[in-house]
């Protein structure tokens, strides 16, 4: 199973990461992906240590904006070095969706 779970708004974020622990605890084998683009970049400094935790499991990708990293002004070296950052959040959320992930949006 392959799931991507898309968050654009900060306040639901940790919501998101309950969601993807709560499939991994059904699903330990699952291939997930966490993109994070849009105003919720912001979050991610603040709640770094939730996703870094999530990001440090083998089968999850936390994939971040670059476009929204500079658009809200973060600065890469404040998020976990777990996390990778993709060019676009858009065509990462096409590139998963065209390869089969299910998408979610908490």
């Amino acid at each position: 199973m392959q799931v991507l779970f898309h968050v654009d708004d900060s306040a639901r974020l940790s919501g998101a990461v309950r969601n993807i622990e709560n499939l991994l605890d059904e699903i330990p084998a699952a291939t997930v992906e966490l993109l994070v683009n849009g105003p919720a970049v912001q979050a991610l400094v603040s709640q770094n240590d939730a996703v870094a935790h999530l990001a440090a499991r083998p089968v999850v990708t936390v994939a971040v904006c670059q476009n929204s990293l500079h658009r809200f002004n973060v600065d890469p070296a404040q998020l976990p070095q777990a996390m990778t950052i993709v060019a676009s959040g858009v065509v990462e959320l096409a590139r998963k969706q065209e390869a089969g992930f299910a998408y979610i949006k908490p």
